[in-house]
């Protein structure tokens, strides 16, 4: 059973309602995000605030780790093996697609189509993939940012042993005694 979850991309849309979501399961988070960690506490606070009027009361334990890259592999595995999540649920990019629309070269990127976000997206989960195995846990780790693409990816690396090999994305589901490769009819998980 899944006890304490880790999210990255806390801060963001996505990840502040997941967290609210395991907060009224009464899940122990781990919130962590690039935002600076006071700015960070105000959004969790206001969630936590939201949550605990329309649902009562709120007794998860919460961590909040702000300023912290998704990048910054190192800091990424002292936060797994100081909380030893169970699941770790990825929705921190490095960089949006709203964001990309502000650099000067936006239109050759535009133009390039998904094909030139692509690294951008496979960054962060690869690098959290690689954290989990750097702290020794054997946590699942969820992909939100365009699971289609980075689970192979790390799945690629899992299989040289540099990347934690459970990935649980979209429509798959995770299966323990599942083989190598993704199931797209959510009857294989693991990668």
């Amino acid at each position: 059973m899944v006890k304490r979850v880790m999210i990255l991309g806390a801060g963001g849309r996505v990840g502040m309602h997941i967290a609210a979501e395991l907060c009224r399961a009464r899940i122990d988070l781990v919130l962590v995000d690039i935002v600076e960690e006071s700015l960070l506490r105000q959004k969790i606070n206001r969630v936590l605030s939201d949550t605990r009027i329309s649902q009562g009361m709120c007794d998860s334990r919460i961590s909040v780790y702000g300023a912290v890259d998704a990048l910054d592999r190192e800091s990424i595995v002292a936060i797994l093996a100081k909380e030893k999540p169970h699941l770790v649920i990825n929705y921190a990019i490095p960089i949006t697609w709203d964001a990309t629309k502000r650099l000067p070269n936006y239109s050759r990127v535009s133009a390039a189509g998904l094909g030139a976000f692509t690294p951008i997206q496979v960054a962060a989960p690869l690098t959290v993939s690689r954290a989990i195995v750097d702290a020794g846990l054997d946590a699942g780790l969820m992909v939100g940012n365009l699971p289609d693409i980075t689970a192979p990816v790390i799945a690629a690396a899992a299989a040289t042993g540099s990347a934690r090999a459970s990935v649980w994305c979209g429509q798959c589901r995770p299966d323990p005694g599942g083989d190598s490769s993704p199931g797209r009819d959510g009857s294989k998980g693991r990668f």
